[in-house]
């Protein structure tokens, strides 16, 4: 399925990051959330949405927003999607890796978690994330009166 290969592009999207996993839930706001499992499982795919302008001959279509990055749970055996979680420009998202193997985020009703199978494609995953969505970083700036 050429969906799940990191680089592919079509006309409304680009997948990012591709990966094996689990996905949980939590409660938002708790000092130490009690993940839940939510049954779901299968290729978790980072991705995001192509910008009109670079789009050759294809309408966009209602759904797809220029520059919306978004993750999506396809099934293991259809391939389908049967999670969505779109991540909104400029909502502040912090994507965390809480363990190699376990990565989560805030959403608008619940914190959600990604139990990876594979370490190496959790940490390929999160950089792409973290890459594409995180603000730059100003570099540290050390003051040193005696230099």
């Amino acid at each position: 399925m050429h969906l799940a290969i990191p680089g592919v592009a079509t006309n409304t999207y680009t997948v990012l990051g591709v990966a094996s996993a689990r996905i949980y839930h939590a409660q938002l706001n708790t000092k130490t959330p009690e993940w839940c499992y939510s049954r779901m499982k299968g290729t978790l795919v980072f991705g995001k949405d192509r910008d009109p302008d670079t789009i050759e001959n294809a309408p966009m279509a209602p759904s797809v927003q220029a520059g919306n990055h978004w993750f999506r749970l396809l099934d293991a055996v259809s391939g389908k999607p049967v999670w969505i979680f779109k991540v909104r420009s400029g909502s502040g998202f912090v994507y965390e890796i809480d363990r190699p193997f376990f990565h989560a985020f805030q959403g608008k009703s619940r914190r959600f978690g990604f139990l990876f199978e594979n370490d190496d494609e959790a940490s390929a995953l999160a950089k792409e994330v973290i890459s594409q969505i995180s603000p730059p970083r100003k570099p540290l700036r050390i003051l040193c009166p005696w230099l």
